[in-house]
C-alpha cells in the first residue's frame, strides 16, 4: 500500500459489492437497467465478453435497488457449478440453488426442490406500511446453459419452465438474465416460455471515450493523487487505438469508438502500482515512465499466454507464434479463426478457454459457428514486442554449444522414427503433439511448414531451444562459477543422460568447487543397458572432458 491509500483500480477482474465507490462511468447505464427492472417481470441484459455485465450487476443495480427501491437483492447466481448434481435433479435449477444456499448461508437443500419452492421458504422484509419488499434474482453468466452441462441439453425447458414458475408464484419477483450477446440466437427459442418473451432487452456497449475517462479520473477522488492537466486523456486515447487497414494506403492507427474495460483497469492498476509513493500529481512524465501502455497490456499478454500454454500443455514459445500467426493479419490488423471442439489452427481448446476467461480473445458464434478473435485492436503490437522478445530469450545458448552437441547426433531434413519410438526431425528434434496437429515448427520465431522438413541451420536453431531447459536445470543445479566451456560441456553431457547426475555426485562435487573431479564423474557415463561399455559414448565423454578442460 503506497502513502496516498490503496489502489483505487481492482485491475483484471470483474467488480464486486465492496467496490461500489470506484465503479465509475456507467450511470447511465446502471439507471437503464434499473428502470426497466422495477417496469418488467424479467429482463435480458447481454453484451460482448468482458464489456462488464458482471461488473454493472454488483456494483451498479444491486446497490441502487437496495438503497432506492426497496428491493431484496438474491446473490447473483450461475446454472453451473464445481459440484456435480444428484442423479434426477435439473443441473441448471440444481447449481443457482447451490449458489443461494452457499451465498446466503442457508443449510443444505434437497436437490429435487424447485425454484419457486426455494424461494418460498426464504423470508423476505417489509416495507413501513407491512407490504412485502420486491425481489430481484440475477442469472449472470447464462450462456453457461447452452455450454456446460450439454448431456443434459432435455433439461434446459424444464429449466425455463422452473423460473416461469417462480414468477407466477411470486408477482413480486424480478429476473434479470446475463449473457453474452453470441449466445442470443440460440436463447430465443426458450424466449415463449418466459413473461414478454424475452423482449425487454439491454445491450451493453463497451465504455465510450467519455465513460472511459471517467473511469480513470473519478476513482482518484478520494485518494491523495490526481491527473495533470490532459494526462488522463492521453492515457485513455492510447487505450481507445485501434488499427485500420486501409487497403492501398496500408495500415494505420485511429481513435477508436470504446475502450476494453479489462484493459483500462489493467493499465490504470499497474501505473499507480509502478508510481513513487510520494508522487501526489501524475504526470505526462509519469506516465511514460510507468504507465506505458504498451508495456502493461505485454505484461498483461505475458501473464495470460504462460496461463494457456499450462492449460493446454503446449510450449509457450509454440503457443505464442501460433497465437500470432492465427489472430494477427499479415498487414498488422486483427484475424478471425474458426474454432472447432478440439481448439482452432493448432491452438488447443483447453488454451483457448484460458484465453477467453483472461479476456485476451472474445468468442461469438456466426452462421452455427464459433469464432475468435483478440478483444481489441490495442493488443497487437504489445503481442507483437512481448514475442520478440521471448523469443530473444530462448536464444540464450550459444550456437557453439549446439554445434558441439550436433557433431554427435545424426541429422535429419525429415521426420523419422526416433530409437524412442517417438518422432524426431534434424538433430533429435522430438515433434510434440500440438507441431503435428498445427503442421508447423516454430524456429528462432518463425513458423516453418513441418512437411517440408528443415535445413541444417534451421535443425541448429531448434537445437539451441531444446536446451534451454537443460542449461536452465545446470544454472539451476550449480552453484560455483562456470566459464562458457565448462557450461556447454556440462550441457552436452546432461542433454545425453538426463537430469539424473546434477543430483548426485557430480553436483556434490561440483558445489564444493572440485572442479578437477568434474572429468572422472563425466566418464563413469559410458555404459549402455544390457551392452556394456559403448565406443560412441567413450568418444562423446572424451570430447566433453577436452571441453571442460579448454581455457
Amino acid at each position: 500500500m503506497s502513502e496516498v491509500g490503496r489502489n483505487p483500480y481492482i485491475g483484471p477482474r470483474p467488480f464486486e459489492r465492496v467496490d461500489l465507490p470506484l465503479f465509475f462511468g456507467r450511470d447511465r447505464e446502471i439507471r437503464e437497467l434499473l428502470s426497466l427492472v422495477v417496469a418488467h417481470r424479467v429482463v435480458l441484459l447481454y453484451a460482448s465478453s468482458g464489456a462488464g455485465k458482471t461488473s454493472l450487476l454488483n456494483a451498479g443495480l444491486l446497490p441502487l435497488l437496495e438503497k432506492e427501491e426497496g428491493f431484496q437483492t438474491l446473490p447473483p447466481a450461475r446454472v453451473s457449478g464445481g459440484e456435480t448434481p444428484p442423479s434426477g435433479a435439473n443441473p441448471f435449477a440444481y447449481n443457482v440453488i447451490a449458489n443461494w444456499t452457499l451465498d446466503l448461508g442457508t443449510t443444505n437443500v434437497a436437490p429435487q426442490i424447485s425454484l419457486a419452492q426455494f424461494l418460498r421458504g426464504r423470508e423476505r422484509p417489509v416495507d413501513p406500511d407491512g407490504l412485502a419488499a420486491p425481489r430481484l434474482a440475477v442469472l449472470d453468466q447464462f450462456e453457461e446453459i447452452f455450454t456446460r452441462h450439454q448431456q443434459h441439453w432435455e433439461l434446459r425447458e424444464p429449466f425455463f419452465q422452473q423460473v416461469a414458475e417462480a414468477l407466477d408464484d411470486d408477482p413480486l419477483l424480478r429476473v434479470v438474465l446475463a449473457i453474452r450477446e453470441d449466445y442470443l440466437a440460440q436463447l430465443d427459442r426458450y424466449a415463449p416460455l418466459l413473461p414478454e418473451g424475452l423482449r425487454t432487452r439491454l445491450r451493453l456497449e463497451r465504455l465510450s471515450g467519455e465513460a472511459a475517462l471517467t473511469a480513470v479520473t473519478q476513482p482518484v477522488a478520494t485518494t491523495c493523487r490526481r491527473y495533470a492537466p490532459g494526462v488522463a486523456e492521453r492515457l485513455v486515447g492510447d487505450l481507445l487505438t485501434m488499427r485500420v487497414d486501409t487497403g492501398a494506403g496500408g495500415v494505420v492507427d485511429v481513435a477508436g469508438e470504446y475502450a476494453e474495460p479489462v484493459q483500462l483497469q489493467v493499465a490504470c492498476r499497474s501505473l499507480w502500482e509502478a508510481l513513487p509513493p510520494d508522487v501526489v500529481e501524475i504526470t505526462a512524465d509519469h506516465l511514460a515512465t510507468f504507465g506505458d501502455v504498451d508495456e502493461v497490456l505485454g505484461a498483461f499478454y505475458t501473464e495470460a499466454v504462460a496461463a494457456a500454454a499450462k492449460a493446454g500443455r503446449v510450449r509457450e514459445g509454440d503457443l505464442r507464434v501460433a497465437l500470432e500467426r492465427t489472430f494477427i493479419t499479415a498487414g498488422g490488423t486483427r484475424g478471425t479463426v474458426y474454432a472447432a471442439a478440439d481448439g482452432a489452427d493448432g491452438i488447443p481448446s483447453a488454451s483457448i478457454d484460458e484465453l477467453e476467461r483472461r479476456h485476451l480473445v472474445l468468442a461469438e458464434f456466426r452462421a452455427g459457428a464459433r469464432w475468435l478473435e483478440l478483444t481489441h485492436d490495442r493488443l497487437i503490437e504489445p503481442i507483437r514486442i512481448s514475442n520478440r522478445t521471448f523469443s530473444a530469450a530462448w536464444q540464450t545458448v550459444p550456437a557453439s554449444t549446439a554445434a558441439f552437441i550436433a557433431g554427435f547426433i545424426r541429422f535429419s531434413r525429415k521426420q523419422y522414427v526416433g530409437e524412442t519410438g517417438r518422432s524426431v526431425i534434424g538433430y533429435s528434434h522430438e515433434v510434440t503433439h500440438a507441431e503435428v496437429q498445427s503442421g508447423v515448427l516454430v524456429i528462432g520465431g518463425e513458423s516453418v511448414p513441418l512437411s517440408g522438413g528443415v535445413t541444417k541451420e534451421q535443425a541448429l536453431k531448434m537445437l539451441q531451444q531444446d536446451l534451454v531447459p537443460v542449461q536452465t536445470a545446470i544454472e539451476r543445479a550449480v552453484k560455483v562459477e562456470l566459464t562458457a566451456n565448462q557450461l556447454g560441456a556440462l550441457t552436452s553431457f546432461v542433454y545425453n543422460v538426463g537430469f539424473g547426475p546434477l543430483k548426485g555426485s557430480l553436483r556434490t562435487k561440483l558445489n564444493a568447487g572440485k572442479y578437477d573431479q568434474v572429468p572422472a564423474e563425466l566418464r563413469r557415463w559410458v555404459r549402455v543397458a544390457g551392452s556394456g561399455t559403448h565406443s560412441g559414448l567413450v568418444g562423446r565423454r572424451a570430447a566433453e572432458v577436452a571441453l571442460w578442460n579448454t581455457k
